[in-house]
């Protein structure tokens, strides 16, 4: 049987999974759609990560930025942050930062349903069984509602 703690475990877990899904709608839509988003001429003419923000957010080969000056012949950029120097990838676009973000939201909802259903499953007990596809039911909704929701609407002007 799912107690209290089990629920509010799936319940946190799938906010993870929608967080991660809205990740990955935006890497979608600065993709495919750019000129339709809410990102064309968002902050215009503003700087993130030393690229000027239509270079970052999807528009003529964003994925360039990784590369000295956008140019593939001089190799790729290094930049430091803290104590560390290498390319940044998952900064230099915002494909490749959604992408990050999406990965770390989906490791989480992982883990955090992981403990959930070790609380208490019984391999034993058809109703545990049940619980797990109702669970699963539950994530996939999470997921195609909110990319969706995200891909289709938010993320479109």
């Amino acid at each position: 049987m799912i107690d209290i703690l089990q629920l509010v475990l799936v319940f946190v877990s799938g906010i993870f999974i929608m967080l991660a899904a809205i990740m990955n709608a935006t890497m979608d839509v600065t993709d495919q759609k750019f000129g339709q988003s809410i990102f064309f001429n968002l902050f215009k003419f503003k700087m993130f990560f030393g690229i000027e923000w239509n270079l970052w957010a999807g528009i003529d080969q964003m994925w360039r930025n990784k590369y000295v000056d956008r140019d593939v012949s001089k190799g790729l950029r290094e930049d430091k942050i803290l104590f560390i120097k290498a390319n940044f990838v998952q900064l230099y676009d915002i494909w490749h930062f959604s992408k990050m973000w999406m990965v770390f939201f989906f490791i989480i909802a992982t883990m955090v349903a992981l403990f959930a259903i070790c609380l208490g499953f019984d391999y034993t007990n058809w109703i545990s069984w049940a619980t797990l596809v109702i669970v699963f039911i539950y994530y996939a909704l999470c997921w195609n509602v909110t990319f969706n929701l995200f891909y289709k609407k938010v993320l479109i002007k």
